[in-house]
């Protein structure tokens, strides 16, 4: 669950392309506390991971790896072999997901 944990707040952190300061302003934490919880030195509290949720708009078992699916939303529409898919997209930069969806978009038109 650590290695979830450390691993999804990196992706999440990288794909909103936020730096540990800012971050730590927007979760009222220290920059320091933002490095513990990317290396696994740190467990974020409660109240922290709430924060961070909230903030990247994910559910909390997302966040701590009990989950493939960002929120509840997600998980009644995909069946299970979309899971890869979807997080294949997701770990995607931004200008790159930009790209695919427009590749999917002409696909869908065929």
């Amino acid at each position: 669950m650590v290695t979830d944990l450390v691993a999804r707040l990196k992706l999440l952190r990288s794909r909103e392309n936020i730096t540990q300061e800012a971050l730590a302003g927007k979760v009222n934490v220290t920059r320091e506390s933002i490095t513990s919880y990317e290396t696994g030195k740190a467990t974020p509290p409660l109240e922290v991971l709430l924060e961070l949720a909230d903030y990247y708009k994910v559910s909390l078992d997302y966040l701590t790896g009990r989950s493939p699916y960002p929120n509840q939303a997600y998980e009644s529409l995909l069946k299970e072999n979309d899971i890869t898919l979807f997080n294949d997209l997701y770990s995607l930069s931004e200008k790159d997901r930009e790209r695919a969806m427009s590749v999917i978009k002409i696909l869908g038109k065929e």
